[in-house]
């Protein structure tokens, strides 16, 4: 029951999207994507600048329909804001490839294997967190719970420390 209705809020923050974009606002064509991306770079080097206002549609949904409470929003529904349908399946295509060639654990190094194993598992977790989220935490997520703890962990090993 709590799985179906997760599944219910994800869907409606994709109805509620579905309802302003096209009509009212063109589809962004990849610009939250880019500005979840930026978002990774500290303000501080950018003078200040944020992107996390291009970022978090969460809130842009809740601002367009004047809502009282969060909506949350879903990876679906970002991908039809920026997208549409066409290429939003193609797009979701080329990053379940990604992904999957990403975390391919079936490599001739075990050392690389067993630490793909153990993000793949990360990884899992994070997913399940992200479907009711907007994109903007995925390239953080992606940078420091995989990205720099994968570099620590061979660099470890290659000194003889794991």
């Amino acid at each position: 029951i709590d799985t179906i209705s997760e599944l219910g809020y994800s869907a409606h923050s994709f109805i509620l999207t579905k309802r302003v974009v096209p009509k009212v606002q063109s589809f962004k064509y990849g610009e939250s994507y880019f500005a979840s991306f930026m978002m990774i770079i500290p303000s501080f080097l950018t003078g200040g600048y944020s992107f996390a206002y291009k970022a978090a549609l969460d809130i842009w949904l809740q601002k367009i329909h004047s809502m009282s409470y969060g909506p949350g929003f879903s990876l679906l529904a970002e991908t039809y804001y920026n997208f549409g349908w066409n290429i939003g399946i193609v797009f979701f295509a080329v990053f379940g490839v990604m992904f999957t060639k990403l975390f391919h654990v079936y490599s001739e190094n075990k050392t690389k294997q067993e630490i793909l194993k153990l993000f793949s598992l990360i990884f899992l977790y994070n997913s399940l967190l992200l479907a009711r989220f907007p994109f903007h935490s995925v390239p953080r997520n992606i940078l420091y719970m995989f990205v720099i703890p994968y570099f620590l962990i061979v660099n470890k090993r290659r000194k003889g420390g794991i």
